[in-house]
């Protein structure tokens, strides 16, 4: 499994993010993000933004099984709550990133 994240926007506008893959990384380590992906229910693509608020962080995580991609798009107000464990363990290790790579 693969997990990409990236979060931008908020006051200052900076792109951070992290790619991850589970078959390189120690069976414990993979087994607890594989268990956020799946219980975050991220399946097929969704989009959820606020067009009202300014300055909030957006969030773009991309999950690939196989043949299988997902992903969610949202922002601080939209993160769906099954998913907020799976964003909690992926923005610590999220590092600044070029401005290109937020159209991952």
């Amino acid at each position: 499994m693969k997990v990409s994240f990236r979060q931008s926007g908020g006051f200052a506008g900076l792109i951070r993010g992290i790619d991850l893959d589970t078959s390189k990384m120690d069976a414990d380590q993979a087994a607890e993000l594989e268990g956020l992906v799946t219980a975050s229910g991220i399946v097929g693509n969704s989009k959820a933004r606020t067009h009202a608020g300014r300055d909030l962080l957006q969030y773009e995580i991309t999950i690939v099984q196989g043949k299988k991609v997902s992903k969610l798009s949202c922002d601080d107000h939209t993160i769906p709550e099954a998913a907020q464990p799976l964003l909690t363990y992926l923005r610590p290790q999220a590092r600044p990133m070029p401005l290109d790579s937020a159209k991952r």
